[in-house]
């Protein structure tokens, strides 16, 4: 009797531990279609045995927290009539079968696993950090003429809104009227500070935040957003290094901290911060990391987010990855979203080559810049010199701020635009990037007012060869005639084109160049005032700016 009392409770035993090993749990991030029924939620939400821990607006994400028994059959509502089916869960899949069947229903924009960003470190053994303030974004090695295409593009007066979606930023805590404090001089003076919260575990104006004063820290569900792996403070660093060599006082960032101190982060998070600066009117948002799962982009929430954000004008800057890898065939999180209303930047070395460690691909990279070997803010007051993609975004960033400013209104589609039009030919990019040339702040700002859109006619291809080069256009200032000189690598059509500074195009003209030194005399007719003469061979794009002025 006894011996059989204690074969039953081993197997009763055995059972209930198989039975509770048999359920998995896991958070899935989804956005249904706007016509999906409530009814047919529910539904869903029933055969998961789904709770709704959260949800976002204006990207209409929900965060569910899900269980499913292995080897049970998933059955939820297809879109349009009829059911899709999961036959089997297994432990191993996490979830992922779940996210499947509701994929395959048609009834979401998106729906994923809530996954891990992370930031993937190119791993570069000569990164040090050094206590005392170094001069310069760029390194010694570095061309000249590269951070000088970056510092010369000047802000107007127009107040801007950035965000940086990362880490944080270094802050040393609040000062007596409990209003955050930022330890570095160089990032404080471009801060945004929203007046109507202070640090008081209170959400003062209702928006479902507390104490969003500079940001949040979508992390830890709190209004400060403290930088404990310093890459955000980096980042930050790079942006207001630019904005302060270009005087831009008024454009003003927002840190909100989507990663933790492993420098991961999650969808879900990643999504409401995308959210939150929609709702706070931002123009540009800097996003520095990467997923580090290879997921189809049908299944992406954070995709759909962002173009939500492109209705509200936001545009979003992207890294490319630091893997080596082709995005054109290998998917890559963000950086294969293909949305409008982003642009991704790959990184360059200080000499005429793609730094070792960056992603690239002619259909999923837009335009490099430097990434390697940069200078910027580190925590505790210090500077650092790192390398990355991560590191080529804010660059980015920093001037689709620059060009917003300088708008009369805000558009995101002439400032992207603009950057890649503007970015400066280089052979070594040709079928490397959508624009095979690296970011030049100069050109783009005298492209921004011109009609040179949409930009897709202007993606370089194999084969493409430099042939325009040394474009100078005198006298400048001038009354009213000025000559054209530029140099030729073989016989092509030259077209000259002269804009107005609202873009109007007053003149065009198609010429026979020939190979060697050419010169056009050119009459600019019109007003006195800021004319922009554009020269283009094929997929090669010069703009020099000239002042018209005739005393009267």
């Amino acid at each position: 009797m006894k011996k059989t009392l204690l074969f039953a409770l081993f197997l009763f035993s055995f059972s209930f531990a198989k039975s509770q090993s048999t359920t998995i749990g896991f958070q899935v991030v989804v956005v249904f279609k706007p016509a999906t029924t409530w009814a047919d939620i529910t539904s869903i939400k029933t055969a998961l045995n789904a709770v709704q821990l959260d949800s976002t607006s204006p990207s209409r994400a929900l965060l569910w927290q899900c269980s499913a028994t292995i080897g049970a059959t998933i059955t939820i509502p297809k879109f349009g009539g009829g059911t899709v089916t999961s036959l089997s869960i297994t432990s191993g899949g996490g979830g992922s079968e779940a996210v499947g069947v509701i994929c395959n229903s048609g009834q979401s924009e998106g729906v994923s696993l809530n996954d891990v960003y992370i930031i993937p470190e190119p791993n570069n053994p000569t990164d040090t950090f050094r206590q005392t303030a170094i001069a310069s974004v760029f390194p010694t090695t570095c061309n000249v003429s590269s951070s000088d295409s970056i510092m010369t593009c000047r802000a107007t007066d127009r107040a801007v809104l950035m965000a940086i979606l990362d880490s944080g930023v270094d802050i040393t805590g609040l000062d007596a009227t409990n209003n955050i404090v930022i330890r570095h001089d160089s990032i404080r003076p471009f801060i945004a500070y929203r007046n109507s919260e202070t640090v008081d575990n209170v959400d003062s104006d209702g928006n479902g935040y507390k104490d969003d004063q500079i940001g949040f820290d979508f992390v830890n569900n709190q209004g400060i957003p403290k930088d404990s792996t310093g890459h955000g403070t980096f980042v930050t660093g790079l942006v207001t290094r630019i904005l302060k060599r270009n005087s831009s006082v008024n454009i003003k960032i927002y840190a909100l901290k989507v990663l933790d101190k492993q420098n991961r982060g999650r969808e879900y998070n990643i999504i409401r911060a995308i959210d939150w600066a929609v709702k706070n009117k931002v123009q540009v948002a800097n996003c520095s990391f990467i997923n580090s799962d290879e997921l189809t982009d049908t299944m992406q929430p954070l995709a759909s987010a962002i173009n939500t954000a492109q209705r509200f004008g936001l545009l979003v800057s992207v890294a490319a990855g630091n893997k080596s890898r082709n995005l054109d065939f290998n998917w890559y999180g963000a950086a294969s979203f293909q949305s409008q209303n982003m642009i991704v930047t790959g990184a360059t070395s200080c000499t005429d080559s793609i730094a070792w460690f960056s992603n690239f691909g002619k259909r999923n990279t837009d335009m490099f810049t430097i990434g390697k070997d940069l200078v910027s803010t580190w925590l505790n007051n210090q500077y650092a010199i790192h390398s990355g993609t991560s590191y080529a975004a804010p660059q980015t960033s920093a001037v689709a701020a620059l060009l917003f400013s300088r708008q009369t209104s805000f558009d995101w589609t002439k400032v992207k635009c603009a950057l890649l039009n503007g970015a400066s030919y280089r052979p070594f990019l040709i079928a490397k990037s959508r624009r095979s040339g690296i970011l030049n702040a100069v050109n783009a700002a005298n492209l921004l007012n011109t009609t040179l859109f949409p930009c897709d006619g202007l993606v370089n291809t194999e084969g493409v060869q430099e042939s325009l080069k040394n474009v100078s256009v005198y006298p400048n200032p001038t009354q009213n005639d000025v000559s054209v000189h530029f140099y030729l690598t073989k016989n092509t059509a030259v077209q000259v084109t002269v804009f107005n500074a609202v873009g109007q195009n007053i003149t065009t003209h198609i010429l026979n160049g020939f190979a060697g030194q050419n010169e056009y005399p050119l009459s600019i007719k019109g007003e006195n005032g800021v004319y922009f003469v554009q020269i283009r061979v094929g997929n090669e794009l010069i703009v020099r700016k000239v002042v018209k002025f005739e005393p009267r």
